[in-house]
């Protein structure tokens, strides 16, 4: 009886301990280049069947693409729930909020989160409906979703942008603007921000995130995330990012990752993965 009691106390103090633990939760961004036909041998068509592997393979838990374009989004959606379909998104095309133009869509697992709610914004002065924003060569959004963990009911914010390639005011007021919504959207709650900034995060345009743990910290100064499709390019900057503005319990070294097909990339950006422990 003892015995019996020992036991069945042991494993519900496993149980406990084991439900109390913190996950670590899996992010991943990438910039998967928008479908071209001109990229000739890059072109979307030739690289999109191990793109979709490769992101699959990665089993991340919350995936934020840059330059989607709705064919590579349904293309997306179908190969990575190929096999158990786990991944939910939100997102709109930037140039009429719903189908034209490039997607930012966030990709979640929903075995592990809800969804309570989620939305966009254009990266300009009058951030709710498609415009030219600053000095911005060409119209920008972010897009957001805030999740509830199914495990312990925690919820946080995800926020993904691709912010403009041109336009370095642009980049400083997108910033600004990313921050405030931030604050009005999920007050005083946890943020995760990731995307293509086209600017490393030593620029002053991003000088309201210097205290947010960031990716940028674990690269070293040789290292970059955006080059070419082609692997003899050996240099180039750090542009894609994850951020977030709380403590966790650990966190893992970042990476850029480097896949390839036909010793060719499959984009012309690196994704970058971070595993963290709420």
């Amino acid at each position: 009886m003892k015995r019996w009691f020992s036991l069945s106390f042991l494993c519900l103090v496993a149980a406990q301990l084991s439900a109390q633990s913190p996950s670590w939760v899996r992010l991943l961004t990438y910039n998967i280049r928008y479908n071209n036909p001109a990229d000739g041998v890059d072109a979307w068509e030739n690289r999109k069947g191990e793109l979709i592997r490769f992101v699959s393979n990665q089993n991340a838990d919350i995936i934020g693409f840059q330059e989607v374009l709705v064919d590579q989004l349904k293309e997306l959606e179908f190969g990575l729930n190929a096999e158990d379909r786990k991944y939910e998104w939100v997102g709109v095309g930037r140039d009429d909020g719903k189908v034209k133009g490039e997607f930012a869509p966030i990709f979640y697992n929903k075995n592990r989160f809800e969804k309570v709610s989620s939305g966009h914004f254009w990266l300009a002065p009058n951030s709710d409906r498609p415009e030219l924003g600053w000095d911005a060569a060409c119209i920008r959004i972010c897009t957001y979703v805030i999740l509830k963990n199914r495990s312990n009911g925690e919820t946080f914010s995800v926020f993904n942008a691709h912010l403009d390639h041109i336009g370095a005011v642009a980049r400083k007021e997108s910033a600004t603007l990313m921050l405030r919504k931030m604050k009005e959207i999920f007050p005083k709650g946890k943020h995760i921000l990731m995307g293509d900034f086209n600017a490393d995060l030593t620029d002053s345009a991003f000088w309201g995130f210097r205290n947010w743990e960031n990716s940028r910290k674990d690269f070293g100064s040789k290292e970059y995330t955006y080059s070419t499709f082609n692997p003899t390019v050996l240099s180039g900057p750090i542009i894609d990012h994850i951020l977030f503005d709380f403590r966790v319990g650990q966190k893992r070294k970042a990476r850029i990752l480097r896949p390839m097909l036909a010793n060719r990339y499959l984009s012309d950006h690196f994704p970058v993965i971070w595993e963290i422990q709420f």
